[in-house]
């Protein structure tokens, strides 16, 4: 799946997206999706997107795997994204 068309698809996630090129400015690491705010839109158990310390509480990776909820993770899997915590509210999001 393209960037854009990812991005908008997060977006209708609730989630505040932007291109790491405007995170990291010129000369940066480009082509990546920077998530603003890794909570977003909760699914039906309060789980947000993103979860930096959900190694804490969910070590046996029922609802996240790699700080990624994983339907999320499956989601971003199947369009070709991955996803990396750069700091515990900033998530990146680069092409496999």
């Amino acid at each position: 799946m393209k960037r854009k068309a990812l991005m908008a698809k997060l977006k209708a996630m609730d989630m505040e997206v932007e291109t790491t090129e405007t995170f990291y400015g010129p000369g940066g690491s480009a082509g990546g999706i920077w998530i603003k705010d890794g909570d977003g839109a909760t699914n039906d158990r309060g789980h947000e997107p993103f979860n930096y310390y959900s190694w804490e509480w969910d070590a046996d990776e029922e609802f996240y795997t790699m700080n990624t909820r994983n339907d999320v993770r499956a989601m971003l899997t199947k369009a070709g994204w991955f996803s990396e915590p750069y700091d515990s509210m900033t998530f990146m999001l680069w092409e496999i």
